[in-house]
């Protein structure tokens, strides 16, 4: 969305939409200062499912763009609770809230890279998925 809204406003049809990493500096720019003007920002990705897909990537980018691990926890958590009207019983662990649990490999507040690292998540109280540490 965000790189078609870049091809229209610069070249003013499809034919000559940019690279994503011939504009990534300026997608950062932007989703920065929509950030700073008081915009929630939401995780996700465009691509669905994909196996070959990582998005680390993405956690990369946000990171670049000074967002800190906090301000990326939020978006997988807090801000999409709240833009779906959940935010009383979802988006964050505590007392009498439905909280499924991701627990990752390191910690985000010294490795922002780390949030695209999942060793478990438990959903409903049961483990549903583990992943082995890699040596």
């Amino acid at each position: 969305m965000v790189l078609g809204h870049f091809g229209r406003a610069k070249y003013g049809h499809f034919s000559r939409v940019p690279k994503v990493d011939d504009n990534i500096a300026e997608i950062r720019r932007v989703v920065r200062r929509f950030h700073e003007l008081g915009g929630s920002l939401v995780f996700g990705t465009d691509t669905g499912y994909l196996t070959d897909y990582d998005v680390a990537e993405e956690f990369g980018q946000l990171t670049k763009a000074s967002f800190i691990w906090v301000d990326i926890l939020r978006m997988l958590t807090e801000n999409p609770a709240r833009l779906f009207k959940e935010q009383n019983s979802r988006g964050r662990i505590a007392p009498g809230m439905i909280a499924d649990l991701t627990l990752l490999e390191a910690d985000p507040a010294t490795d922002p890279s780390a949030l695209s690292r999942i060793r478990y998540t438990i959903r409903n109280g049961a483990c549903c998925l583990r992943i082995p540490l890699t040596p």
